[in-house]
């Protein structure tokens, strides 16, 4: 059984590295027997986890446990040489469980069908794994005697003033796409520094001629060296951003993917076409997810994206399994899921468009 170096080794390892940690921590010991209590007194830590699965764990037995790390989650935990750990969330409220990229679900979690608020977790295999609960998250992870377990809560952090803001009412003042220009207007009279960021990106990416005759005056004045400001500005400004802003405009990205990741599986269960409004959430998450393609677009310009691509792996990997949920033909009618469908047609956020 691995152990993970250390919680932001874990948050990264499973594509969340924008999560906040809490100071307390946990470590619950492994229990010290792998005899069943239940059907006779067979040992079942040869048994592999889908057929323990398949019993529904009533042959498995647990040592329940408590820390104040845990909140009002409660924790059950094996023998070592199963690895299995059972969590149950309180009241109503279902679980939901965030797994390391490239792990078969079924294979690492069991949820029972009659009881949604409860999860066992194989973390012989899911070294690290994310829960949620309502307000309730911890991480656990796997230790040499047992699981260690840290609160974490969603990231709230707001990107401070940049030391050069972009001029973004003076490029959106350039702008010759009238429905762009509008679409971002009230990003530029924000006072948070990030929706900002978020309306120079889109100046720069979403700008599109109306017909092909405008398309043809666009693609004339690039090649005059006279394209329109609006476009070209904002890639200027992101390449000559300082060091300390280009690190503050990625870290805060980071972030927001790690609060996208999460409302997006928060989302997943309720589309469907039943459902009323499930076609704003999905909206409203494409969008976030759309704004990050656009402070993407300006870190590219400044030559420090990598993480911010990275972060992206996870979410769009939750991305894509929404948008398997988005019924068939329930297109969004959005002019900007189109167009960044446009720019990009294997976009998860678009195709819904």
């Amino acid at each position: 059984m691995t152990q993970t170096q250390t919680p932001h080794d874990a948050l990264a390892l499973l594509g969340l590295p924008g999560l906040a940690l809490s100071d307390e921590a946990a470590r619950l010991q492994w229990a010290t027997s792998t005899q069943s209590q239940a059907l006779g007194k067979g040992d079942v830590a040869a048994l592999a986890f889908s057929a323990l699965a398949a019993t529904g764990f009533v042959d498995v037995p647990f040592t329940a446990v408590s820390h104040g790390a845990l909140g009002r989650l409660d924790a059950a935990i094996s023998a070592p040489a199963l690895g299995i750990v059972r969590i149950s969330a309180p009241g109503d409220l279902d679980l939901r469980v965030h797994l390391p990229a490239g792990l078969p679900h079924d294979e690492v979690r069991f949820v029972p069908d009659e009881d949604g608020g409860t999860a066992y977790l194989d973390l012989a295999r899911a070294t690290a794994v994310v829960v949620r609960a309502g307000l309730d998250a911890v991480l656990l992870r796997t230790t040499a005697d047992g699981v260690s377990v840290h609160g974490v809560t969603p990231p709230e952090a707001c990107l401070s003033p940049l030391q050069v803001m972009p001029s973004v009412a003076t490029w959106a003042g350039a702008c010759r796409d009238g429905w762009l220009a509008e679409q971002v207007a009230p990003l530029v009279s924000s006072d948070d520094p990030w929706p900002q960021v978020v309306a120079a990106g889109m100046l720069a990416r979403l700008a599109m001629p109306a017909d092909a005759s405008e398309a043809r005056a666009w693609l004339a004045a690039a090649r005059a060296g006279t394209a329109d400001a609006s476009m070209i500005e904002p890639r200027r400004w992101a390449a000559s951003l300082p060091a300390d802003d280009r690190a503050a405009l990625s870290r805060q990205a980071v972030v927001e993917c790690a609060a996208l990741c999460l409302d997006i599986e928060d989302v997943e269960d309720a589309v469907h076409a039943s459902s009323p409004g499930w076609d704003d959430e999905v909206r409203t998450l494409a969008h976030r997810r759309d704004d990050l393609e656009a402070v993407l677009l300006l870190l590219d310009a400044a030559g420090d994206a990598a993480d911010l691509r990275q972060a992206l792996v996870a979410v769009d990997r939750a991305g894509f399994l929404l948008g398997l949920a988005v019924p068939t033909g329930a297109g969004l009618q959005d002019e900007r899921l189109r167009r960044a469908g446009v720019k990009d047609p294997d976009a998860w956020w678009a195709l819904a468009a």
